[in-house]
Order: C-alpha cells, then sequence, then structure tokens
C-alpha cells in the first residue's frame, strides 16, 4: 500500500519573476482599451496568485463611490450588486477603508469582521461563499485611485 504524500512546492524568486515578466508583457501588448488590459491582468494574477478571485476596484471622483473595475473569477451577480445596486463609498466597509486610510486591510473571517460595516455587504461576500480576502491600495504618485483585492473561498495558504 503506498501513502501519497503531499509535497509543499516552494515557488523560488525566479519563477515570480518570470511570473511578473509574463504578465507584464501581456499587459504591454494588450490593446490600448484599460479595461482590455486589467482584465488580462487580473486573469493572470489569479492564476499565479492561484486564489479563487482578483478584483480592481476604483472610486469614481465625483461620486466617491467605488466599483470594481475588472475581476477574474468573481460572479456576474456579485459585480452586479457591487457596481450598480448597492455601492461602496470611499471609507466604508473593508475595500473602502483600504482606499482611504492608504494601507493594506486582510479579514480571515467576513462574518465577524468588524471593518465590514454593513451588514448587507458581509451578507453578499458570506452568499459568494468567500472565507477569507486581503485588499491593498493602489496609487499613482501619492494619490489613491483604488484598491486590488484577492479573495479566498476554501482554504488559505499560509
Amino acid at each position: 500500500m503506498s501513502i501519497a504524500v503531499k509535497k509543499k512546492i516552494t515557488k523560488t524568486p525566479q519563477y515570480w519573476l518570470n511570473s511578473i515578466n509574463r504578465i507584464s508583457t501581456s499587459f504591454n501588448m494588450a490593446s490600448r482599451d484599460i479595461g482590455a488590459i486589467l482584465n488580462i491582468l487580473t486573469k493572470k494574477l489569479k492564476e499565479e496568485l492561484g486564489v479563487f478571485a482578483v478584483a480592481i476596484w476604483t472610486v469614481e471622483e465625483k461620486t466617491n463611490f467605488m466599483k470594481i473595475e475588472a475581476s477574474a473569477g468573481i460572479s456576474a451577480g456579485y459585480l452586479r450588486y457591487f457596481n450598480q445596486t448597492d455601492r461602496i463609498r470611499a471609507g466604508k466597509g473593508l475595500v473602502g477603508k483600504v482606499m482611504s486610510g492608504r494601507k493594506t486591510l486582510h479579514t480571515l473571517n467576513p462574518k465577524n469582521e468588524k471593518l465590514i460595516d454593513i451588514t448587507r455587504w458581509r451578507q453578499a461576500m458570506l452568499d459568494e461563499g468567500f472565507v477569507a480576502t486581503i485588499s491593498a491600495p493602489m496609487f499613482v504618485g501619492k494619490k489613491t485611485v483604488g484598491a486590488f483585492s484577492v479573495y479566498y473561498k476554501d482554504h488559505i495558504p499560509l
């Protein structure tokens, strides 16, 4: 009888440099349509990171509302909810606080996370099956222009 041993695969710095190079090349070779570029980027990042979903959030300057500009692995219903039905203002919810606070935030338990301060947003995350998320701000110079979020459904690599 043979026992299968699950070997932990360690990704070397060379692996990550090659991954970044592939992403950069596809980003530079893409069309000039920023939406198309961002969709290619999120798909490649989702694959390389080995996560369930990736989203790039932006903020509309006139309204201060956030929206998911590009994503991979996010359901159409989740996109529609946060982009049309119940928009998040910068400063509210976990991703909104990332934008306003200019620092990376995460939760390993959306069900009890105090940073997710609106019950219906918490429920949307739970309904989607997310068990953890991490969001980091995106800058252009000193200006915060968005947030990059990674979502996990069933396992979090530590």
